[in-house]
């Protein structure tokens, strides 16, 4: 397991808590779906492991897109195997924000990398590397956590 994976492995935890009372969570099993409290539901879609909340789309297999719980205006992405230009249904209380900052995650911090990203149609388009994960705030706000400046000297 890489550091990004354990330290968002963490992270995720926080939004889909894994213990001894994840059952009050749970509300029922019907037709090979798990349905949540607050509107989330887990399945195979399409071959897919999916987790959403009606049209928001968190999970599709190892690609992560989930609100941070810690920070009320952050979504961490991640992607175990890495894609192009997927384009990612914002929260419902996110269809105001046009434009996003992202930060990549690493174990010493969050690094600024792309200011100003445009969102479309309350729809953000994202490429990440193998195994990378990023943290997406509104343009001109700050992650939760760490944040580490680059030296381009």
């Amino acid at each position: 397991m890489s550091n990004v994976q354990l330290l968002l492995g963490l992270r995720v935890q926080l939004v889909f808590p894994v213990s001894l009372e994840a059952e009050d969570f749970r509300l029922k099993f019907e037709n090979e779906a798990l349905f949540y409290s607050d509107g989330f539901l887990a399945r195979t879609e399409d071959g897919k492991r999916i987790i959403r909340k009606g049209d928001f789309l968190l999970r599709e297999n190892d690609n992560l897109f989930v609100p941070a719980l810690w920070n009320k205006k952050e979504i961490i992405a991640y992607s175990r195997s890495g894609y192009e230009s997927r384009s990612w249904q914002l929260p419902e209380d996110w269809h105001d924000v046009k434009s996003f900052d992202l930060y990549k995650i690493t174990m010493e911090g969050c690094i600024p990398f792309n200011r100003h990203v445009q969102a479309s149609d309350a729809k953000l388009v994202l490429s990440l590397e193998k195994d990378e994960a990023i943290s997406i705030v509104p343009a001109g706000k700050m992650p939760a956590g760490v944040i580490r400046q680059l030296n381009l000297q």
